[in-house]
């Protein structure tokens, strides 16, 4: 057995690393994911056994060994970490911006337990907002932009130009305060902009007739 493994040839982790990823490991996760039904021979066992042997037996605390291990658990960590958060982000993303919606259509929602699930994508990424940026802010802002476009025909059409213009402040401040009170700061300007830009923008010209109309009203009665 000792002679064995003093005649076992020594490969290094950066050796073996590249075939084991590309004959097993890349295997593996095409058959979790359905694209190809590999099932792995007797011989193919034994074959990446003895790379993963031949990289650890001279010294398996050692950095070559620390290596293998360390590589083997990021790389199924990182596949268990994109299935897993990618299918939870989604019904959890949905989730929160269905809350908001209520919210906006004047519901009470329970904001400390929004503000805890948001919390998560940055202590995901260790206080960096890349994850609430990609995964929850772009997807909040667009339906942002549909319920605002939304109102904006609603109210455009039966509100008086006063009236119109007091809803357009109120849904400013009310997305100040939920900035404050669960949303990430960086997504103040980003909502206001919007708020804006739906409600005013879009329809400047039918915002400006009805103003004509109101100041004119106002100076007949006066």
């Amino acid at each position: 057995m000792a002679s064995g493994a003093a005649n076992q040839k020594v490969i290094t982790f950066d050796e073996a690393w590249p075939i084991l990823q590309e004959e097993a490991i890349n295997k593996i996760i095409d058959h979790l994911e359905g694209i190809q039904n590999h099932q792995f021979t007797s011989e193919e066992y034994m074959r990446f056994y003895t790379i993963v042997y031949s990289v650890c037996f001279p010294d398996q605390i050692g950095p070559e060994a620390f290596k293998m291990y360390e590589q083997y658990k990021k790389t199924f960590q990182d596949y268990i970490s994109s299935k897993v958060y990618g299918e939870m982000n989604d019904q959890i993303r949905d989730a929160i911006i269905s809350l908001i919606d209520k919210e906006r259509e004047g519901e009470q929602i329970d904001e400390e337990i929004v503000k805890k699930a948001l919390d998560i994508y940055v202590e995901i990424e260790e206080g960096s907002k890349k994850y609430y940026e990609q995964d929850f802010e772009e997807a909040m802002m667009n339906a942002s932009t549909t319920f605002y476009s939304k109102k904006a025909l609603e109210w455009i059409s039966n509100e008086s130009y006063e009236d119109y213009m007091i809803k357009v402040e109120e849904c400013i401040d009310l997305e100040k305060n939920r900035v404050s009170n669960y949303l990430k700061f960086g997504s103040k300007n980003k909502i206001i902009e919007i708020v804006q830009h739906e409600l005013l923008n879009v329809h400047a010209s039918k915002l400006e007739e009805k103003k004509h109309y109101y100041e004119a009203v106002n100076k007949t009665e006066n």
